[in-house]
Order: C-alpha cells, then sequence, then structure tokens
C-alpha cells in the first residue's frame, strides 16, 4: 500500500490525517500543486515544497502552514517523506501558532529522516 498524498488538518481537539492510497508510487513534488490546500471548516491549511539540502533525491520535504477562518496562523511545520524500501517515511515537525521555523529545526527534520532511512537500509 503506497500514500498518495498526505494533509493535516489541526482541530481544537488533536490534527485529523488525510492519506489517499494508490497501488504506484507517487511523484509528492507533483502532488502540491494538485492537492496541497484544503479548506475545512473554514481553515485553510497548505502543504508547499521545502528545499533542504543533504536529503534523497527521491525524498520531499515541505512547508505547512495552517491560516484560521479569522486570518489567524495556526500551527505551522514542516516535514520530509519518501518511499524507502517499500516503507513510507515520514517526519513532521509542528510548531508553536505564530513562530518561525529556524535552521536548526529543520536541521533536526532532515536528521531524523536520515537516520530513519540508514536504520531500514542497514536491514
Amino acid at each position: 500500500m503506497n500514500t498518495k498524498g498526505v494533509n493535516f488538518q489541526p482541530s481544537e481537539r488533536g490534527q485529523f490525517s488525510t492519506a489517499v492510497d494508490t497501488a504506484e508510487r507517487p511523484d509528492f513534488r507533483s502532488l502540491f500543486g494538485k492537492c496541497g490546500t484544503i479548506k475545512y471548516q473554514g481553515d485553510t491549511t497548505t502543504m508547499s515544497p521545502l528545499p533542504l539540502p543533504g536529503l534523497p533525491s527521491w525524498s520531499t520535504a515541505y512547508r505547512l502552514t495552517v491560516r484560521r477562518a479569522d486570518g489567524a496562523r495556526g500551527p505551522d511545520g514542516a516535514g520530509i517523506i519518501g518511499f524507502c524500501r517499500g516503507l513510507l517515511v515520514s517526519v513532521v515537525f509542528t510548531q508553536l501558532p505564530g513562530g518561525d521555523i529556524s535552521p536548526n529545526d529543520t536541521n533536526a527534520l532532515v536528521t531524523l529522516f536520515n537516520d530513519q532511512v540508514a536504520k531500514l537500509q542497514a536491514i
């Protein structure tokens, strides 16, 4: 089972995840323009490409922004997704509302992703 797209939608009690399964490996980068924005209960969640050095070519880094119905910023974040040995590897950083993502945050994401990939490749 392969995941075609992943989007997150926060609510008052938690966070919803949406995934579409498909038989082929998707090109996550191409999906940003097709289904990178979700509107739910007045809030708008958008995923866009995030260029990060040091990642495998088959992975995709993204920025997640949330805008509330009243225009306020929600819990933004960033993540990296990709398939390694047939498994979907995903790391996500969710920042506090109103914060900015720092180079330390993105460096930690790259390290976490690459460490997980190394574990899978060692099996």
